[in-house]
């Protein structure tokens, strides 16, 4: 199949294009600036089929990348971790209704949209469910903080110093640190209301559907923990 892949130049994109590429798919990914895809794909062995220069909340260049398209994975998004606060504006919002809608009305199946599980939070239930057919969630591992910290310290073998925060004062601070971004100081820790909010609201999720239909394996958070550490460090993001 051709497969539009938008976001290819993030994580989840990026990895998307090289799995269907080796299922034998032809990947054109849709891309606000083109150069950026070689240099993002490249390291990873990767090279894009086919690039479609223009954004997802444009009609007229979606259009155009979704011809001749059997298939559409959608992944592109704005997000807001580096200043602390989300996404301004609608661009998400615009962006899935005219990338998913376009290709829904040309009758394109499947259609794969991508998402954060923190659109679900904050969530009334203990453990947080996919409502709807052909939709999935993959959350396997979850941990509480104190388990992610005692985690952190067995990937790295050292111990981890920490403090417990409750969550009205996480909440505090992260008013505190939006005033002062709005005041324009800057070098803030990424801490927002917002972020305050997801961060305490956490929950399991039930992803039997995922390990059930596509037979999903996860590896011990741990391993995780030290890749990222490994590659941090590699990529001189964090002193060796």
């Amino acid at each position: 199949m051709r497969v539009l892949v938008t976001g290819s130049t993030g994580f989840v994109g990026s990895h998307a294009t090289g799995a269907l590429q080796r299922a034998g798919h032809s990947v054109r990914v849709l891309a606000r600036v083109p150069a950026r895809v070689p240099a993002v794909l490249g390291p990873l062995g990767l090279d894009a089929d086919e690039i479609a220069a223009g954004d997802t909340t444009d009609v007229a260049s979606v259009q155009v990348a979704l011809d001749g398209c059997d298939a559409v994975v959608h992944r592109a998004a704005e997000i807001g971790v580096g200043v602390g606060s989300g996404p301004i504006g609608n661009a998400n919002i615009e962006g899935a209704r005219v990338v998913l809608g376009g290709a829904a009305a040309r009758g394109i199946d499947p259609i794969v949209y991508t998402s954060s599980i923190t659109v679900h939070l904050p969530c009334p239930d203990p453990v947080i469910t996919p409502h709807g057919p052909r939709r999935y969630l993959v959350s396997r591992n979850y941990v509480s903080w104190a388990e992610w910290t005692a985690l952190l310290g067995e990937a790295t073998g050292r111990e981890v110093a920490f403090t417990e925060v409750s969550a009205e004062d996480m909440l505090g601070l992260g008013r505190k640190f939006d005033e002062l971004r709005a005041a324009g100081q800057v070098g803030l820790p990424p801490l927002s209301v917002e972020a305050a909010v997801v961060m305490n609201a956490g929950k399991p999720a039930d992803d039997s559907a995922t390990i059930g239909d596509f037979g999903v394996a996860y590896r011990p958070t741990v391993e995780t923990f030290r890749d990222t550490l490994a590659w941090l460090a590699e990529a001189g993001r964090l002193p060796t």
